[in-house]
């Protein structure tokens, strides 16, 4: 899979990390039958604060707790696409009109291999900011005894 390339994006499904940063995560989730990768990023803070709905347009989420989202376009070994955040929704309550989703920027993830890679990231603004940071896998969601190397008969 993975935009007509030798690379396999069902092997880096599951949890990723920047190793540098605390209370920061990412989920990747490939979809074969489309041949795209789901993305969500999460930081989380140790400091309890309560948020306001919405939040100030110059902000990502709210303080404590931030996630976006991105469907990504696959080419070789790179992941591409738009990044969203949620807003005015709650878990377990219906939908209602203040929840919406709004495109803040885009990311960009280049694998290096299965565990290793690169994730890019730019805000739009009024945010504008960019960067980037290496990540590596927690956990893969491959079949049992896949290994990231070279393939044996019994994989």
């Amino acid at each position: 899979g993975g935009g007509g390339d030798d690379f396999d994006f069902q092997s880096v499904e599951g949890s990723w990390l920047n190793d540098a940063v605390r209370g920061s995560g990412i989920l990747f989730d490939y979809g074969p039958s489309i041949d795209q990768m789901f993305v969500t990023w999460v930081t989380h803070t140790v400091d309890r604060e309560i948020p306001t709905d919405p939040p100030p347009a110059d902000d990502i989420g709210f303080t404590g707790h931030r996630w976006v989202n991105a469907l990504l376009t696959l080419d070789g070994n790179v992941a591409t696409g738009d990044m969203f955040v949620v807003e005015g929704g709650q878990f377990d309550t219906p939908a209602d009109d203040n929840q919406r989703s709004r495109v803040i920027g885009n990311i960009t993830v280049t694998f290096s291999s299965c565990n290793s890679g690169v994730f890019e990231y730019t805000f739009d603004a009024p945010i504008n900011r960019s960067g980037s940071f290496d990540i590596v896998q927690l956990e893969s969601v491959v079949s049992p005894g896949f290994s990231c190397g070279e393939m044996t008969e019994t994989q």
